[in-house]
């Protein structure tokens, strides 16, 4: 159908319709994929015995189509208008977090990587392709001496002993090496 506009005392508003009598289709009855391929394809050759083995793996050069001196010079300038705009208590530190940095350029460039989707995909156990991507906080690493090293997982383990629940959950970050670095929370 197509979407109609109608009029309020704020502007237009744009209502869309959508039929509920869509069928239900599984995701594992049209779309499958070998996770052994793309690790090797993205990670390189052994990746995927390396992921297997030690549930962590550093992917060399994922992101390096950002290390150009035009937009390297954009991400540049636009951490520094986060740390411009950081408000950070007198007598404490930041410890290299920039807490005001959710959803900057080169963060949204970055969640939408299909590469770094793939291989999150493929890390997973249960193989869900349709993953919901949460914002987080920038570390900024060129802090100027802050403590910037230690690790938060937000991971309910009574609930993962009961009934597995985030078990196939990972954890994965870019650094500005152009690396990205994904780790299992869960070891099976």
């Amino acid at each position: 159908m197509v979407p109609s506009r109608q009029a309020t005392r704020r502007g237009p508003r744009l209502a869309v319709c959508v039929s509920r009598h869509l069928p239900v289709v599984k995701a594992d009855d049209f779309f499958s994929f070998d996770e052994v391929q793309i690790f090797e394809r993205f990670a390189g050759p052994g990746s995927w015995q390396t992921w297997m083995r030690d549930g962590t793996i550093n992917v060399e050069k994922v992101f390096s189509y950002l290390d150009l001196p035009d937009l390297r010079e954009m991400i540049d300038t636009e951490f520094s208008i986060y740390r411009h705009h950081h408000r950070t208590l007198p007598g404490t530190s930041r410890l290299g977090w920039l807490r005001n940095m959710y959803y900057s350029l080169v963060q949204q460039l970055a969640r939408q990587d299909p590469v770094w989707y793939a291989l999150t995909v493929a890390a997973r156990p249960d193989k869900h392709w349709r993953l919901a991507s949460y914002p987080y906080i920038t570390k900024d690493t060129g802090a100027g001496g802050e403590a910037t090293g230690f690790l938060h997982m937000d991971f309910d383990l009574e609930s993962f002993l009961a009934d597995g629940r985030g078990g196939s959950r990972l954890t994965s970050n870019a650094t500005s090496r152009w690396t990205t670095r994904m780790e299992k929370v869960a070891r099976y």
